[in-house]
């Protein structure tokens, strides 16, 4: 896998930083111009009047090397600044006005950087993407941090990262779990939706998974891929799993992505770094206070990794499902991991030698589907496996549908060979 469109980000102050960043870069076969060194405080906390200058010595860096579309991805490291906190972060009222360093990164040298360290977010523009990352047309970078409790956990955590991990899809446990004490009424309704809409079709569509929705924390399972976790601070201890290679933990409460060099139970928080630390290979968490609602559509997140129809990395992942940037959310790990399926049959693979094409994609409402045989669509589902209602019958060869009157998002064809094999395409409908 070539890392040349990967940039990474250390600071000379710190120590940690600096070994992390350049095992990483020698680990990655990454060339030596695209590290980019800065000099800035190690805190966590920076005010936002600190950014610039930070700002200032990556985007030279990256203009003289003449890199500013050669890059897709940056890689930040424990050491640099985590958040911009203008003493806001942790105020339920005002955290609005908190972000983490990396969203705001993500920003630079692009068509939206007016929005940097601004009050407010900027809508993500690669949320809900279907096509993989290109800077020069998304206008953003993603950003990753490689970071945990300690360095041999971030060294760790680059060695057992990376490009086409394998992974039995017959063999790994997707789980979702919700410990909320907030008595409002109606939150905790809203949030075990959330979390079965996150969780439950991919259970309809073969996978292993385990759903709680009770106040008993599930802990100590085996092989877990993905974790899902909105747990109130005030429940411990923290889970304990048995994580599976290429596993990716995400946790809904607010300030999870804090506390980055504390190893073991912290009370009253549950931690991404903690997830690292036990073994999983990518994060995300927020570091400040944050509301449920922006979470609801974290299927995107797991469509887009536990798929390989789309092709995708951790990093284009995540950023598929992250609505906002200048906002609170952080992504740990090496951008360029993902899986692959040794299992006789993937999720949604096609089957040997099937294949099918759609176009346009995206598209407006009309949707070509061309295999070269005769198939007919067996059926049309939305990214929560919800049926979608359409007539077709078995075609030599093309197939045109109409999704005009559907909700722009994502749809999943289920198709079937004249010979019986199984193909699958994705559209993105939008308006």
């Amino acid at each position: 896998m070539d890392y040349r469109d990967v940039g990474v980000v250390v600071n000379s102050n710190s120590v940690a930083s600096m070994q992390i960043g350049t095992y990483f870069m020698a680990a990655r076969n990454i060339p030596a111009n695209r590290l980019i060194v800065i000099e800035a405080d190690t805190a966590i906390n920076i005010e936002p009047i600190a950014f610039p200058p930070i700002r200032e010595q990556i985007e030279d860096h990256i203009e003289l090397h003449q890199l500013t579309d050669s890059l897709n991805y940056l890689v930040t490291t424990k050491g640099v600044p985590l958040r911009l906190d203008n003493g806001t972060c942790d105020d339920q009222q005002q955290f609005s006005r908190c972000s983490s360093f990396d969203t705001e990164l993500a920003l630079i040298l692009g068509p939206y950087a007016n929005g940097i360290a601004a009050q407010g977010s900027v809508p993500n523009p690669f949320a809900g993407s279907i096509i993989k990352q290109r800077r020069a047309t998304s206008g953003i970078y993603l950003v990753t941090r490689l970071t945990a409790p300690t360095v041999e956990d971030v060294i760790a955590l680059i060695d057992r990262s990376g490009p086409s991990i394998a992974v039995d899809t017959s063999d790994v446990l997707l789980v979702g779990d919700v410990n909320n004490s907030d008595t409002m009424p109606g939150v905790q309704e809203a949030l075990n939706y959330m979390m079965s809409a996150t969780i439950s079709p991919f259970a309809d569509t073969g996978w292993n998974t385990a759903l709680d929705l009770t106040d008993v924390r599930l802990d100590g399972l085996e092989n877990v891929l993905v974790y899902v976790g909105m747990n109130s601070p005030d429940i411990q201890p923290h889970p304990t799993f048995n994580w599976a290679s290429g596993a990716i933990a995400i946790e809904w409460h607010s300030s999870t992505a804090l506390d980055q060099d504390l190893s073991g139970d912290v009370i009253g928080q549950q931690r991404i770094a903690k997830h690292i630390e036990a073994g999983a290979t990518a994060a995300l968490g927020s570091v400040g206070q944050l509301f449920a609602t922006p979470w609801s559509n974290t299927i995107n997140l797991l469509d887009r990794y536990l798929d390989t129809t789309y092709q995708f990395n951790a990093a284009e992942a995540i950023y598929a499902f992250v609505p906002f940037l200048s906002w609170t959310y952080q992504a740990v790990g090496d951008p360029k991991t993902s899986i692959v399926f040794t299992s006789p049959t993937a999720i949604y693979d096609n089957d040997r030698g099937a294949s099918i094409s759609a176009f346009p994609n995206p598209s407006t409402g009309l949707v070509t589907l061309s295999a070269g045989e005769a198939f007919r669509v067996e059926r049309i589902t939305d990214m929560l496996g919800r049926p979608v209602t359409f007539t077709s019958g078995t075609a030599s060869g093309t197939i045109t549908l109409d999704l005009s009157g559907q909700a722009p998002g994502v749809y999943l064809f289920h198709c079937v060979s004249r010979n019986g094999a199984r193909m699958h395409a994705r559209v993105m409908v939008q308006r």
